[in-house]
């Protein structure tokens, strides 16, 4: 009875899709994090919308089956993290997966002068990625040019840190929380707090609290995944119109569906701005993203739903 009620289960998440919030462990990188899914679903298709380090744990967004198609329209801006950096201690890789590859004295330090700093990072910054991550340099991730030895000068780009609080300063270790824009590394940010009070860090710990509008309690516990509770992941499935509910909407009747499906423009009405919107099957179900353009609406991204 179980096995028949878990095929149904994995039966309506391939045909439906969605997108699945999970709480992902240290110790895994998201790609692996999304295989266990697709397992634990008996899916085929997953892909995650937002890598974590491997040794990071929280929100990680997961679009499942025909979801898969809008994962690009839910790699949002904003983010929310607690994390905590180790000072006196410099590792290659800025974490504690890395090698150690430098110590340096801890100046006398207490939460005033600790939440000065924080304070003096919040607003466009100018920061340089680590050597290994997941930016790419003619065509092939940095952290695999530096596993090979090679020299890697990864690139100063501006981010945005929207704000920089000090939960707690207990010596050697800085626990803070950061919401920061798009591409900002954390690993990046706790080595240039350190270089501002004059030591060396390396981060020991991270967790994602927030990514867009999914915040870590609405988090689907790991130990589901670990243990194919796949009726539990199924439930927990948010329907892609409503993972997109920051997404202008449009409710299409019968004939402005049937025209959508087959790659036609509708009539835009209603002179709105040009963007993207949920295009709404009579159903309820999210039928395609589209884009206005003048006087019209089109599809640029249809689901199978």
């Amino acid at each position: 009875m179980m096995e028949q009620e878990g095929g149904k289960a994995a039966m309506a998440a391939q045909q439906q899709g969605g997108v699945l919030v999970v709480d992902k462990p240290a110790g895994i990188t998201s790609a692996a994090a999304v295989d266990r899914l697709k397992r634990a679903l008996g899916v085929r298709r997953a892909g995650h919308a937002g890598t974590l380090d491997p040794m990071a744990t929280g929100v990680l967004v997961v679009c499942v089956g025909e979801a898969t198609k809008i994962a690009t329209y839910l790699l949002v801006d904003e983010k929310q993290y607690l994390a905590t950096a180790r000072l006196g201690i410099a590792t290659d890789t800025f974490d504690a997966d890395g090698y150690e590859v430098g110590r340096a004295e801890i100046p006398p330090l207490d939460e005033p002068r600790i939440e000065a700093v924080l304070r003096s990072f919040v607003g466009l910054i100018d920061q340089k990625a680590p050597a290994y991550s997941a930016l790419k340099k003619d065509g092939q991730a940095l952290h695999r040019r530096a596993r090979r030895g090679e020299a890697v000068e990864p690139p100063t780009r501006a981010v945005e840190v929207r704000s920089l609080e000090l939960v707690r300063w207990e010596p050697p270790d800085v626990v803070f929380r950061v919401v920061c824009g798009k591409g900002t590394y954390v690993r990046s940010l706790a080595v240039d707090i350190a270089a501002r009070l004059g030591t060396l860090a390396h981060l020991v710990a991270l967790r994602r609290e927030r990514s867009g509008a999914f915040s870590i309690g609405d988090a689907v516990p790991w130990r589901c995944v670990a243990e194919s509770d796949r009726s539990e992941l199924v439930r927990r499935l948010i329907p892609p119109a409503d993972a997109l509910a920051g997404m202008d909407l449009r409710r299409l009747d019968e004939a402005e569906a049937r025209a959508i499906t087959l790659g036609q423009p509708i009539a835009a009405g209603g002179g709105r701005a040009p963007g993207h919107l949920r295009l709404v099957a009579p159903s309820g179900a999210l039928l395609a993203i589209g884009e206005r353009r003048d006087d019209r609406i089109w599809p640029i991204r249809v689901l199978n739903l």
